[in-house]
């Protein structure tokens, strides 16, 4: 006689695999979602630096003003210092040396920072080095 459905042992087994598979996968797909909010970080930097350049071009110094950078580029919602995730702000200048600061608004520690020296540019991580948010 043919028995229909799953022994006990079965349904064991195939708990098992997934849960393995879920401890695989989990880390890494935090992994990516990280990379994607430093990149997203890096985009708005990027954007922030060529309107620091539009702007020098045009009065001969850096500003440390997101807004008055929006004119020159449309910076959206980071004109007002901030997105979803990040905060921006633009150091004091000196001569021709500014820092572009992101923070991320979750974990104020973690950050990025671009240091323009005399147009040569330092990208600076998060103080442990890595992109991870606050775990």
């Amino acid at each position: 006689m043919k028995r229909k459905g799953f022994t006990l042992i079965e349904l064991i087994i195939v708990v098992i695999i997934i849960g393995i598979l879920a401890t695989i996968a989990l880390p890494l797909y935090k992994k990516a979602v990280e990379r994607a909010r430093g990149a997203k970080a890096k985009d708005a930097i990027r954007l922030i630096r060529q309107a620091e350049a539009m702007y020098y071009a045009e009065q001969r110094c850096y500003t440390g003003s997101l807004t008055a950078l929006n004119g020159y580029l449309e910076l959206g919602e980071i004109a007002n210092g901030a997105d979803s995730e990040w905060t921006y702000t633009v150091d004091p200048v000196t001569g021709l040396d500014y820092t572009i600061n992101a923070m991320r608004i979750i974990c104020p520690l973690k950050g990025i920072k671009l240091k323009i020296v005399a147009d040569s540019v330092t990208w600076e991580p998060a103080p442990d080095g890595k992109w991870q948010g606050c775990q």
